[in-house]
């Protein structure tokens, strides 16, 4: 065949270029897709089109896995609060701002929070909605100032695209013994958003701060509203999208049975602890919430299990064995303890360290062959 130019024409040719010259051939570009190319090949076709190796899973075998010694799950406030990235919401003037205060000052003092201890440390308490008049108003209601110097706060910050994360974390660095990061309120930390994007940019928001909770061990509180719409879940409530319950560690909804009211309900919902539901009242004189009397069932299963466990290593200071052997155990102590063997292990780790400082209770499971021992130890004061 004869082209234009009375060159025959071969079709496993090049085409000519003609900035070189039809008289000139220039090679082949290597294909992509070609998969019977000799490797010295490679490196050309991949320059030509920005390859990068892609970078290969980290991945564990499930036997590694479950053989690996992981750290027990860290409490800012045991067992309601621990470390991790939490949101509390509710209404407009429902008492949030009172909440994430009272939470600060438990930390800050380490008082704790009605019955439940706290880990005293600092806490960065960015107010953004508030004056220092304010602040100084409501926590002289506490009647002390015991505690306050470990309390700092933040009128004005940057955004979360903006040096935010930057922010918080150089704080943290120079004040080691951080507990709480309470964030007052979300919105005004976030750029804007249209509806088209919400999801999105609710999930990419929470993955920046979760940076922070993965670089330190602390608790961080993002404070927002709920919607007016009524649901049965009050989770479901909360202003945003699926994005910011997907990429938290737990919500907290504050809501009063009627704005006129003091009365109003606390529904915990975290990832890694039991679920909680509270009654709580407002003290007028004081301003802080007291906690009713009802409790949680999940709080008073906890109360059934340490008695047990204190009942069943007060006849033998040491137990070692399954989970299901222990359960059936603990149950001969306390019918009333409801929890599968699965739920036993994953509780027995949870609140192992206060077992042990409250309790003298030392908690230790691995594996023999292939089944999981727990093993547990009383410490009996001399």
């Amino acid at each position: 065949m004869i082209d234009n130019s009375g060159t025959p024409w071969n079709k496993n040719a090049a085409v000519p270029d003609p900035a070189v010259g039809a008289a000139r051939e220039q090679p082949l570009s290597p294909s992509p897709h070609d998969r019977t190319r000799s490797s010295s090949t490679i490196p050309s076709w991949t320059h030509e089109f920005n390859y990068e190796a892609p970078v290969p899973l980290d991945s564990i075998d499930g036997k590694t896995l479950m053989s690996m010694e992981i750290p027990p799950l860290c409490y800012c406030i045991e067992p309601i609060l621990p470390h991790g990235l939490f949101v509390l919401a509710g209404p407009p003037k429902a008492g949030k701002s009172w909440l994430v205060q009272q939470i600060s000052y438990a930390v800050a003092t380490g008082y704790g929070l009605w019955e439940f201890p706290s880990v005293k440390g600092d806490v960065l308490y960015m107010a953004l909605e508030d004056t220092y008049a304010r602040l100084q108003s409501r926590f002289e209601h506490y009647g002390s100032i015991d505690g306050m110097e470990h309390i700092h706060f933040v009128l004005r910050s940057k955004t979360i695209n903006d040096g935010l994360i930057q922010q918080i974390c150089e704080f943290i660095a120079a004040h080691s013994e951080t507990q709480l990061v309470v964030i007052d309120t979300m919105q005004h930390i976030r750029s804007n958003v249209n509806d088209k994007n919400m999801y999105a940019a609710d999930y990419e928001t929470m993955n920046r701060f979760r940076e922070i909770i993965e670089r330190y061990r602390v608790t961080i509180i993002l404070v927002t509203h709920t919607r007016k719409m009524e649901d049965n879940d009050p989770v479901n409530m909360i202003t945003g999208s699926t994005g910011i319950s997907g990429g938290s560690d737990g919500m907290w909804v504050l809501l009063r049975e009627k704005r006129t009211e003091n009365s109003a309900t606390l529904t915990i919902s975290n990832r890694d602890t039991p679920s909680f539901e509270f009654s709580l009242t407002f003290d007028d004189t004081f301003c802080y919430w007291l906690k009713n009397e009802r409790q949680a069932p999940a709080l008073r299963q906890e109360d059934h299990l340490i008695s047990a466990l204190l009942a069943l290593l007060a006849e033998n200071q040491h137990w070692q064995g399954t989970s299901s052997k222990l359960l059936e155990e603990l149950a001969a102590f306390s019918p009333e303890l409801q929890m599968t063997p699965a739920t036993l292990s994953k509780k027995l780790r949870s609140i192992g360290p206060s077992l042990h400082q409250q309790h003298g209770i030392i908690f230790n499971s691995g594996y023999s062959g292939k089944e999981k021992i727990i093993k547990l130890d009383i410490v009996i004061p001399a």
